[in-house]
């Protein structure tokens, strides 16, 4: 019985981390190339068991509601009913290479695991020196410069 017990623990730990190891949930980021030069970013937030939202940090879009239609180790269809959209893909070491489908447009799209904020550019609202452009100093206006006079 020993024996059996020595075999099988390995390969219950083998298939369980084989099985995490081609968990699609999580954080999926991909390029979707809509015309030539133009892209649009668009994040998957895969959240199994029937759950996903995406992002399109582009157009200012965060959240959408979407649902998984198959999910397995390797490959996931999903749609997302509001946008009339749907994708399908299949996974290859650390990518989901499939199909995005919107209106009748059948665009390759490839998404990689990571964070949505990884690719996000830095746009502080305090700019620090050095600017890309020339800076002076300003002098205030006089107190009296805006006056009003209600008649």
């Amino acid at each position: 019985m020993k024996i059996l017990h020595l075999i099988a623990l390995p390969l219950l730990v083998a298939i369980a981390f084989h099985m995490s190891a081609n968990d699609l949930s999580g954080t999926w980021a991909g390029q979707l190339k809509v015309a030539p030069g133009a892209a649009l970013k668009l994040v998957f937030h895969i959240q199994p068991p029937a759950e996903i939202s995406i992002d399109s940090p582009d157009q200012n879009a965060y959240g959408i509601p979407g649902e998984i239609e198959y999910l397995s180790a390797d490959s996931i269809a999903m749609k997302v009913p509001a946008l009339r959209m749907s994708y399908t893909g299949r996974r290859d070491a650390d990518s989901i290479s499939g199909t995005f489908s919107q209106g009748g447009l059948y665009l390759p799209l490839i998404l990689e695991k990571g964070s949505s904020e990884a690719d996000t550019p830095s746009r502080p609202q305090t700019p620090q020196p050095p600017f890309p452009h020339a800076a002076s100093p300003v002098a205030p206006l006089k107190k009296d410069f805006f006056s009003l006079t209600i008649v």
